[in-house]
């Protein structure tokens, strides 16, 4: 009796490292939603269709991003006296354009997916195949920079992570469009549905001049009032 006891009472309580786990995520990644907030995104109109993996890849990409560019401007630096003139041009251009491009194509993964928004998200998407992934594969893989291990190892996490972005990101705004679409399907459907309102109150004797208001939203509830 004693056995079976303990272990309904170690199966009752909540694992604490879970429970961490979830505060500690819900903290850095989540936005702190009230009650009401919660109630509200229960309806299709209001679903929530922010990506958490999404989110979580851009914060870790957002931290790393620094030191990638730091251990490749120290790569530059040591081997840029055994490039060639031409080779040191280019490679400088591709280092400042990518550097450049990924704090826009962050900042627009960023805003797009927190505030689902699609043409940001969407802006992240296209940005990312184009330019920011050939650039990067070129900085890897063309041997005439003379790439280091340690540029081996930092661009390939960046690659990883650029590629798993692009994956959750093309997901995410599928589902956004498609909540778009339904939240259209269902205003339209209210406004036909108050039209068929305003028609059946026109129809009625002395409701006309209600039913033709522009100030006029519920014709039903002013007709109470007249008569009334």
């Amino acid at each position: 009796m004693d056995l079976e006891y303990d272990v309904q009472t170690t199966q009752s309580k909540p694992p604490a490292v879970k429970n961490i786990l979830l505060n500690l995520a819900q903290k850095i990644f989540a936005q702190n939603v009230s009650e009401m907030d919660k109630v509200l995104t229960k309806a299709p109109e209001n679903e929530v269709v922010a990506s958490l993996p999404l989110q979580m890849l851009l914060f870790f990409n957002i931290i790393f991003y620094p030191f990638w560019l730091t251990s490749t401007l120290l790569m530059l630096v040591l081997k840029y006296y055994y490039l060639a003139y031409e080779v040191r041009v280019v490679l400088v251009a591709l280092i400042s354009i990518f550097s450049f491009i990924e704090v826009v194509r962050l900042y627009l993964g960023y805003v797009g997916n927190l505030s689902e928004k699609i043409p940001e998200l969407a802006g992240f998407v296209l940005v990312t195949i184009l330019p920011q992934f050939p650039l990067l594969m070129c900085l890897l893989g063309l041997r005439i920079f003379l790439i280091m291990p340690l540029d081996y190892a930092m661009s390939s996490i960046l690659a990883i992570m650029q590629v798993s972005e692009l994956a959750v990101s093309i997901y995410t705004v599928r589902l956004m469009t498609q909540r778009q679409e339904t939240k259209f399907h269902i205003e339209q459907f209210i406004d036909l549905e108050r039209l068929e309102l305003d028609q059946e109150f026109a129809e009625l004797p002395g409701c006309e001049n209600l039913a033709k208001s522009p100030n006029n939203p519920h014709p039903r509830r002013r007709h109470n009032e007249t008569e009334t």
